[in-house]
């Protein structure tokens, strides 16, 4: 992942400050596409957030590139009139760049759900991760956690701070998962007293092709 990311935002580099309109809410409906990179000034298109479901932007002299969940397509769009779907998206009037980066996410949910006086979690699925976890944390239940914790069994190998529209990174003093081994990953709630939420998850090299995302939703 950390390959394709760079490959991504090298692009993105080149791209022309300007001004982004909105003209539609960016996370009205179910989440589309990843925005992995963005020369401009509207919050809205910061990197690392999702496009939702109907999206529409009127991007002036912006860059944005994301990848489109249902059509596993990395794309760079410059200007133009951009519409973002679940299906598909389209570009109007813009200059749209195929990043070569035909790979579908690769998802860790954990479903929360807030109550009075506490939160409930469900972790669902064991998924792939790449050995040097590098993941995007999506969705709205960020707010119930703190960190993520990794341990082999009983072991605690790191924790990783945790925070919306970000990259959740190993830090380079933690030591490298091991291929097609199964770990668990421990979600700290930001409450005290409540449960901590746990999935487990699998190293595999085909991950490191991967988008990782860690969503909490």
């Amino acid at each position: 992942m950390r390959r394709w990311l760079s490959v991504v935002l090298g692009v993105l580099g080149l791209g022309v400050l300007g001004v982004a309109v909105v003209t539609a809410p960016a996370l009205a409906g179910g989440p589309a596409a990843l925005i992995v990179g963005y020369s401009g000034t509207q919050a809205a298109l910061s990197p690392y957030t999702e496009i939702s479901d109907g999206a529409v932007f009127t991007l002036g002299t912006d860059t944005v590139s994301f990848v489109h969940y249902q059509t596993c397509k990395t794309v760079e769009v410059r200007g133009g009139k951009l519409t973002v779907t679940e299906k598909r998206f389209d570009a109007e009037g813009g200059v749209v760049r195929d990043l070569n980066q035909e790979q579908c996410p690769e998802e860790v949910t954990v479903k929360t759900a807030g109550v009075a006086g506490g939160v409930v979690l469900r972790a669902i699925g064991a998924k792939l991760v790449p050995s040097r976890l590098e993941c995007v944390l999506a969705g709205e239940g960020y707010k119930y956690y703190r960190a993520i914790q990794i341990f082999d069994d009983a072991r605690l190998l790191t924790e990783i701070p945790l925070n919306k529209g970000a990259q959740v990174i190993m830090p380079r003093s933690a030591p490298s998962l091991e291929n097609d081994k199964a770990y668990r990953l421990v979600l700290l709630p930001r409450a005290e007293g409540q449960t901590p939420a746990s999935v487990r998850v699998t190293v595999s090299s085909e991950a490191d092709k991967q988008v990782c995302l860690i969503r909490l939703d």
